[in-house]
């Protein structure tokens, strides 16, 4: 884009970046849920044998293996709690307290965004988001699409990053669980 263009130009060019941009993190988004809902599925594998056998596992009979197995039962179900976190971290990445009470939820009084959803409802009607949305300049309303990209990349960037956590606890977890089994059977 030349600086010659005239300004309505740059603020679409801006504004098709954007709304690109936005869709691209809204499904980065996205992406990190299944990942999470894997690691349960990999959970589900073990554990319902290793709270099977949890008996055994904690009060092991004597010798190496069985004290093996118990070390690994411990280590296992850490392990499992870990990535139950993790994937609570990746479905709800932003999970926290604040917000939680009506007295909370409007805090902030007047909507700090005209783009974002829980900011938009703060407005007492359609009309008054309308009117609100006109009396903004495009500079304004391009910052708002620009923060919501950049907050849902927080977001996807969170997601991402519990849901790799919990995959590698998913893996401890089932290999923790493996050399259970195996040295219950060593036993």
């Amino acid at each position: 884009m030349s600086p010659a263009e005239p300004p309505d130009q740059q603020h679409y060019s801006h504004h098709a970046f954007l709304e690109r941009a936005l869709t691209s993190a809204g499904e980065w988004t996205r992406y990190a849920d299944p990942k999470g809902l894997g690691v349960l599925v990999l959970l589900g594998l073990g554990t319902a044998d290793l709270l099977n056998r949890a008996g055994q596992l904690v009060h092991p009979t004597g010798g190496q293996w069985p004290a093996i197995a118990t070390a690994c039962f411990v280590i296992a179900t850490l392990a499992a709690a870990c990535a139950v976190v993790f994937v609570t971290q990746t479905l709800f990445p932003r999970l926290s307290l604040s917000g939680l009470l009506p007295s909370d939820r409007r805090a902030h009084g007047k909507p700090q965004s005209h783009f974002y959803f829980a900011e938009v409802a703060k407005h007492s009607d359609q009309q008054a988001y309308f009117d609100s949305v006109r009396s903004q300049d495009l500079d304004a309303l391009l910052r708002d699409v620009a923060g919501q990209v950049y907050e849902i990349s927080v977001v996807a960037s969170c997601k991402h990053r519990a849901a790799r956590r919990a995959y590698v606890a998913a893996v401890l977890f089932l290999a923790a669980w493996v050399a259970a089994r195996i040295c219950l059977a060593l036993a």
